[in-house]
This record gives C-alpha cells, sequence and structure tokens, in this order.
C-alpha cells in the first residue's frame, strides 16, 4: 500500500474569514490518491505534501492550523481518492500551542491561569505585640494585642464588623509522570519563604507566609502519543502582606513584626478563670467569689457588678484575669489578642517546577 499522489490546496476549497470577535479561520482540502481501497486514513493524513498541525495558512503567519481530517471521496468509484480537509485559526488555546510545540506530554511546561474571589474578613486596625508570650519563651511573632473596632463605649459591635475582601487564586496543571509522595503532605500549607510564581510572562514575588496551597485535583492516568502521564492541578491562595503599623499615642507598642496573614488574631476573652495562688493572697471579691487553697487550679465564673456570673464573655489581660471590673468602659489599646496559626508552614521550592516559565 502506497501514497500514488497529493494534489492541493485545491483552490476551490480555500475559504477565510475573519472578525474582531473570534479573529480569522479558514480552511482548504488537500487531494490524496492511494494504490489501494484498503488504504488508513492515518496514512492518508499524514502523507507527505499534506501539511502538519500548526502549520500557517497560505498569504498568513498566525493563522495556524489546528485540525484535520480524512474522507474518502464519494465520486471516485475505486474508493482510493480521499480528500484531507485542513481547518484553521487565528486564537489558539495554550493547551493548543503545547500540543504543536511539544508532542511529549511530560515536557509541556506548567499551565497558570489566575482569577480572583471575595471573601468576608473581619475588620482590623492596629496590633502590638502581646507581652503574656513572651514571657512564657516564644517568639516575638506568636502573639499580638490589638485595638478593634468598637463602638463609643468601648464595646464591641454586634455582629461583629465584616467586610469584602478580594484574594488572587493562582490555578496551576502540570503534566508528570506520578504523583509526587510528598505532595500530598502539603494540603493546607503555607509558604515559609519568599518564592515566585509566573505571572503572564512575568515574575511575581510572592511573600512569606502569603500563600496557601488551595483545592488539588489528583486525576486518573492519560496516555498520549504513546506517553503515559498525569495532569496534576492545584490552586495557590494568595493574601496581601500586613504592613506594619505604629501607634501615635504611644511609640512602645509600635509593631516590629507584623502577622502574616493567613494567621488570625483571636480575643483573649472568657466567662470563667481558673483560680490561682495570687487570688488567695490579693482576693477580689468583685471578680469572683469567695474562694480557699482548696479552690487553686479549679474553674470559678466570673462575676459582674451584682455579683452575678457574667452572661457575655469579658476580655482579659493576657494572663487570664479580666482587664477590669465587669461592665464598666475598657480603655481599647488594653484588649488583647492572641496570634492563631492554624496551618503547617512548608518550603515551595519543592513547587518550583510548577510555577515558573
Amino acid at each position: 500500500m502506497a501514497i500514488l499522489s497529493v494534489t492541493g490546496p485545491l483552490g476551490d476549497s480555500m475559504t477565510i474569514s475573519e472578525s474582531l470577535s473570534d479573529g480569522a479561520t479558514a480552511s482548504l482540502m488537500y487531494r490524496v490518491v492511494s494504490d489501494t481501497r484498503n488504504e488508513s486514513p492515518a496514512v492518508v493524513m499524514n502523507a507527505t505534501g499534506v501539511p502538519n498541525l500548526g502549520e500557517p495558512f497560505p498569504g498568513t503567519l498566525f493563522v495556524i492550523m489546528t485540525e484535520k481530517s480524512p474522507s474518502r471521496q464519494a465520486s471516485d468509484a475505486s474508493d482510493t481518492v480521499w480528500l484531507v480537509t485542513c481547518n484553521y485559526k487565528s486564537i489558539t488555546s495554550q493547551e493548543e500551542r503545547d500540543r504543536k510545540d511539544n508532542p511529549d506530554p511530560l515536557d509541556r511546561k506548567a499551565n497558570i491561569f489566575w482569577k480572583s474571589r471575595e471573601v468576608m474578613k473581619c475588620y482590623r486596625a492596629s496590633v502590638k505585640r502581646s507581652m503574656y508570650y513572651r514571657s512564657y519563651g516564644t517568639s516575638v511573632e506568636a502573639s499580638f494585642n490589638m485595638k478593634s473596632a468598637t463602638n463609643s463605649a468601648s464595646d464591641f459591635f454586634e455582629p461583629v464588623l465584616e467586610y469584602q475582601f478580594t484574594e488572587w487564586i493562582a490555578v496551576v496543571s502540570k503534566n508528570v509522570a506520578t504523583i509526587p509522595d510528598w505532595f500530598l503532605t502539603y494540603q493546607n500549607a503555607v509558604n515559609d519563604a519568599d518564592f515566585t510564581i509566573d505571572f503572564y510572562g512575568q515574575q511575581k514575588t510572592i511573600k512569606k507566609g502569603c500563600a496557601k496551597l488551595g483545592a488539588i485535583s489528583l486525576p486518573k492516568a492519560k496516555k498520549e502519543n504513546g506517553k503515559e502521564y498525569v495532569q496534576l492541578s492545584f490552586e495557590i491562595n494568595v493574601r496581601t502582606p500586613r504592613a506594619l503599623r505604629s501607634f501615635p499615642s504611644d511609640s512602645s507598642l509600635d509593631e516590629t513584626h507584623a502577622p502574616e496573614p493567613w494567621d488570625d488574631e483571636i480575643l483573649d476573652m472568657g466567662m470563667r478563670r481558673r483560680v490561682v495562688q495570687a487570688d488567695i493572697d490579693v482576693p477580689d471579691p468583685k471578680i469572683i467569689p469567695a474562694i480557699t487553697t482548696a479552690d487553686i487550679g479549679k474553674w470559678m465564673n466570673i462575676l459582674d457588678v451584682e455579683r452575678v456570673g457574667v452572661t457575655l464573655p469579658v476580655p482579659f489581660d493576657g494572663l487570664g484575669k479580666p482587664i477590669s471590673t465587669p461592665g464598666l468602659a475598657i480603655a481599647e489599646e488594653k484588649l488583647v489578642y492572641s496570634l492563631v496559626a492554624p496551618y503547617p508552614r512548608k518550603s515551595f521550592s519543592l513547587l518550583a517546577s510548577y510555577l515558573g516559565p
């Protein structure tokens, strides 16, 4: 079996059109003659003289062939004459370009696109470091005091003030031979150092603590051109770094370390507390009832000014005691917040082959 001739492009089959919305599309045909009616359509389609996928339409540079298909010419009684239809377009996807440039699916670069989402976040104002956690030997970054939005009586708004914020998401997909074992341990990971990621041809630096690994997709393997691969895809959720803030009225409270955006500040507050020796040495009957040494370590309800257990949590001083008598105004700068870091820190250097051009 052999191809006897290839003729084309056939002049009366060549068409091209162009629009502002869809770009240019075109088509043409080639006439292929075989020496047998049992010729394989694949042989006909790839016969020498028929253009390859990715080649430009005659007279153009950027209108390229994206598909071709053979069909037997019905008018030919011997069934040895074929028409190969070639379709072209000027707007191509990254996947189409990758298939043209790299027949081996494992050699194709990662595909990255960006999108945004709206999330609700609590209002946050100035933040300062907590002396409590420093006294327990943890790092300065472990906890922060913070001013919050309150009403004119220094009480919290109800409900808590929340606003919409925009977060960016990088959606990454990459063909891999097998799923790396380490990848299965990276769910919810936050970057422990700066890293770079492609942003439509530019390298964007993501600061330490600002990125969190989001949704991960691990589909079943595919096979293309004899190569088996898995199209691993994942999302990286990016938040804006927090800026250092200062307190004009008290420079000693100025920040030296800003909390990272995937961590959260939780107000130190509650409705009960454990009894300690200091409560025996310096009793405060306005806050807890009469106690003895036998009560040390026990939980005691906090009392209000009427010596009745409080029905709402009251702010603590970072040492497990109410800041002042419940029911009275509390200065905002005395409110103590603890930093909660719910997500593990991981090196994103292992993702470098997925994030670059």
